[in-house]
């Protein structure tokens, strides 16, 4: 709701600038995790992540509007995949050699926009026919990806209380349970499922 505000109400170059103020803010603050600041003082990494969706949607809908992801060769796409997630792969050793501090995996690696970027152009120029997963894709991507962090709330510890502790596991139980929902959603309550994707905010 907030995206599509924004894309009614906000001039591009202001969107722009607030979705890369957004997805700079999560990653400065997510580097400050990785290093083991303690949660109290690092309540920002947070408050982002709970951000998150916003400049990712709007500068998701700006690909998408413009048509810019078929101006994207295949050659150009596989090789900013492929060179993000290497440039993914270097930034935790990158980060603890200049930082000189104990560095984990991160949730939000720099170059993670652009490897998304890269695949859903190679996903819009490959011809495929309509099947199960393309039409949920359509109809509840936004959806799923707006609840399933509701969803692990309540599914890692149930989980867990089963003995699995496997976050792959998590992860694919919420993607599976949310696009549940949603199915039910469409066919059952269309003006809840509309809300959901922003159908009337203005």
């Amino acid at each position: 709701m907030l995206t599509n505000y924004m894309i009614k109400n906000v001039k591009t170059a202001t969107g722009l600038v607030i979705a890369l103020l957004l997805l700079a803010g999560y990653w400065l603050s997510d580097i400050g995790q990785a290093f083991n600041i303690p949660a109290e003082r690092n309540y920002m990494f947070y408050v982002f992540r709970s951000l998150l969706g916003i400049p990712l949607v709007y500068m998701g809908y700006l690909l998408a509007k413009e048509g810019l992801l078929r101006k994207i060769s295949n050659t150009m796409a596989w090789t900013l995949f492929i060179a993000g997630i290497m440039l993914m792969m270097l930034e935790v050793p990158l980060c603890q050699w200049f930082i000189d501090g104990y560095a984990r995996e991160r949730q939000f690696p720099l170059f993670s926009v652009p490897v998304a970027v890269a695949l859903l152009a190679i996903c819009a120029n490959t011809a495929t026919k309509e099947n199960l997963i393309s039409r949920a894709g359509r109809d509840f991507s936004l959806g799923i990806y707006l609840i399933h962090p509701f969803l692990l709330y309540f599914i890692v510890p149930w989980l867990e209380s089963k003995g699995v502790k496997v976050s792959t596991v998590n992860l694919v139980s919420a993607f599976i349970l949310s696009w549940f929902i949603f199915a039910i959603m469409k066919k059952w309550l269309p003006a809840l499922y509309g809300k959901f994707n922003g159908a009337g905010i203005k």
